[in-house]
């Protein structure tokens, strides 16, 4: 009879290991497929806990000074990073549209000019000679550059051609 114990325990040993480890494997598989899934939105999650701690004492400063008002310390810390993070990203971005402008303008008067390339860079290899050509070709006679390249850059000109009135 002790031997018929001694089996039927091992049986149920084993079976709760066998369990455990398809738990296991099933709890390996759910935190690497989360795991895959958080991948693209990790360094954002990173540097928002790396901004958070920053701005923590800030915070509780404001919180003080406010005499308690927490909401009111949140929305005041919220809206100047907004502007510190916001503030030079519209700079660039109203530079880039007057460059534009400024290019478009200047492409379209026929006042667009290169300088002509350095002779080093004919040196560069592999690429050097081809690129000397057309930057030569581009100081001399940009039209012709446009005319020559214009087989060579398929979707973006037709993309253009169909948004043309």
């Amino acid at each position: 009879m002790e031997d018929a114990d001694r089996s039927s325990k091992l049986s149920a040993s084993n079976d709760e290991l066998l369990l455990l480890a398809v738990r296991i494997v099933c709890l390996g598989f759910l935190g690497y497929w989360s795991l895959i899934l958080i991948r693209p939105f990790l360094t954002i999650i990173v540097w928002s806990i790396i901004i958070a701690v920053a701005l923590y004492p800030i915070f509780d400063w404001l919180s003080a000074k406010l005499y308690g008002h927490r909401a009111l310390a949140a929305v005041a810390v919220t809206i100047l990073s907004l502007l510190v993070m916001l503030g030079p990203a519209t700079w660039l971005a109203l530079s880039l549209a007057e460059t534009v402008r400024t290019l478009l303008a200047r492409l379209g008067d026929g006042t667009l000019t290169f300088p002509p390339p350095s002779d080093a860079i004919k040196a560069w290899p592999l690429i050097g000679e081809k690129i000397y050509e057309s930057w030569l070709l581009a100081s001399t006679n940009l039209r012709a550059l446009v005319i020559e390249a214009a087989p060579h850059s398929g979707p973006v000109t037709d993309s253009l051609d169909q948004k043309r009135p």
